[in-house]
């Protein structure tokens, strides 16, 4: 497991320039079946975040192999797009209930450099574009309702740095007292969970909006990575022990862990948690004996359902809305959405 996770990877490609302007289109009509299946251009799709509307953002890869960004509304149009200053790639994996969507895009500099900046889009179809206190590269990991947007910020020697950004653009640097950090996500409270190194080892943290902070680990932990908050300040995320088996947490607002393993899943990779409802729905992915990702819903009561999209080999699961619908990508690079029947059925 990497030291922390995107749901998407910023394409590296030595194409420079093929940039594509904001295009609409509308998929075929929805009848509330079970599973839909998309596309939003290029040669793979893949959701990342799915609102309370069913609208849906992601990226999508073009044909060498560019990412640029989407959003799919929960009509089923379909809007591709890019910021102005995007010529390397754009990662578009925030999406909160006012249809913003937040992320980063890479671009170069007059000698050649890479570099990314983050942007938040409006639903008016406008651009903010940001750096983070002048550092190299920006890393956009979860936005709220309020328009805050946290992540990371990497310096010259490739260490990151957690951020805040409030939505009138200030921003504000955490746990800059220890080795590395990053911001996960916020919930619509202001409350931030995310991971910080200290003395070589990841931890996971709290930060209350009035800046208090709680360090924690799950039992056994040797590495923490606390992955995402509800509005009811339960976490989730995962966790190495000594025998490096990685497995899944649920921390209460108590302070209360509740762990668990996934049937099947390669012990040494573990769950990919990517979201937790707010009835406590904690969704990912896991690798299976074959190494194909499968995807996964462990329910408020703690059983766990698994997940597949029908006829395909591979299903990796990016997010759960707040009525329980899935989004992701299958096996044939097209993205997905899920309603809650086909998992609460099991």
């Amino acid at each position: 497991m990497h030291k922390h996770q995107t749901h998407a990877t910023s394409a590296r490609n030595a194409v420079l320039g093929l940039l594509l302007g904001a295009a609409t289109f509308t998929g075929p009509a929805e009848a509330g079946a079970p599973w839909l299946s998309f596309d939003a251009g290029g040669w793979s799709t893949r959701p990342l975040a799915i609102n309370a509307r069913s609208d849906i953002a992601g990226v999508y890869f073009d044909f060498v192999d560019v990412s640029h960004g989407f959003l799919r509304t929960g009509d089923g149009a379909v809007t591709t797009f890019d910021p102005p200053d995007a010529t390397f790639g754009t990662v578009a994996n925030c999406l909160n209930g006012k249809g913003e969507i937040a992320g980063a895009y890479s671009f170069f500099d007059n000698d050649g450099n890479e570099y990314s900046n983050g942007f938040v889009r409006h639903p008016d179809g406008t651009f903010e574009e940001f750096n983070v206190g002048g550092l190299r590269s920006v890393g956009v990991l979860a936005m709220n309702n309020s328009g805050s947007v946290v992540g990371y910020a990497e310096n010259d020697s490739n260490s990151e740095i957690a951020f805040l950004r409030r939505k009138n653009g200030t921003v504000t640097m955490l746990l800059t007292n220890f080795e590395e950090s990053s911001a996960n996500d916020i919930n619509t409270a202001g409350e931030i969970v995310g991971n910080y190194l200290h003395h070589g080892v990841w931890h996971g943290f709290i930060r209350e909006p009035d800046g208090h902070r709680i360090m924690f680990d799950p039992p056994g932990s040797i590495y923490t990575y606390a992955v995402k908050i509800n509005d009811s300040g339960e976490i989730a995320g995962s966790y190495l022990t000594s025998d490096y088996g990685y497995h899944g947490f649920l921390r209460e607002p108590d302070g209360a862990f509740a762990t668990f393993d996934i049937a099947g899943a390669k012990t040494r990779t573990g769950p990919d948690i990517t979201g937790i409802d707010p009835d406590g729905n904690i969704v990912g992915s896991y690798s299976d004996q074959n190494f194909y990702d499968q995807g996964f819903v462990r329910d408020h009561a703690g059983n766990i359902h698994f997940v597949t999209v029908p006829g395909e080999i591979s299903t990796h699961i990016s997010g759960i809305s707040r009525q329980g619908k899935l989004t992701g990508f299958d096996s044939d690079a097209h993205g997905f959405r899920g309603y809650p029947k086909v998992w609460q059925r099991q």
